[in-house]
């Protein structure tokens, strides 16, 4: 029984997740890249990485070059599929919308 979990949901499935067990976090990053490479057309995908019950990382990416570290670790992984970077940033914000920094504060300085 694999212990490293990816929380998988495809295109136009958002309330859907698969969760996808793996016996090993090379097993589970190789899983990831093959996903990434072989969808076509291209897709957008959001990688949240969730470190702890309150800290997380957010990537936003369509090739995986720049998730192959991230993914070597044991954290708790959730890989989101998109049309476009534009819905991909619109699921991205509403994780954030609690964050100070999720929204300009220029409204303050007036």
């Amino acid at each position: 029984m694999g212990k490293y979990k990816l929380n998988y949901a495809s295109l136009n499935s958002l309330d859907e997740d698969e969760v996808i067990t793996f016996t090993s976090t090379a097993k589970r990053r190789n899983w990831i890249i093959n996903k990434i490479i072989g969808v076509y057309p291209q897709r957008v995908f959001v990688l949240i990485v969730k470190y702890s019950e309150t800290s997380s990382d957010i990537y936003i990416f369509h090739r995986f070059h720049c998730i192959t570290d991230v993914s070597k670790f044991s954290w708790e992984l959730y890989l989101y599929e998109f049309e476009s970077y534009k819905d991909a940033y619109d699921f991205a914000l509403t994780l954030r919308e609690d964050s100070e920094l999720c929204y300009n504060n220029n409204h303050l300085n007036n």
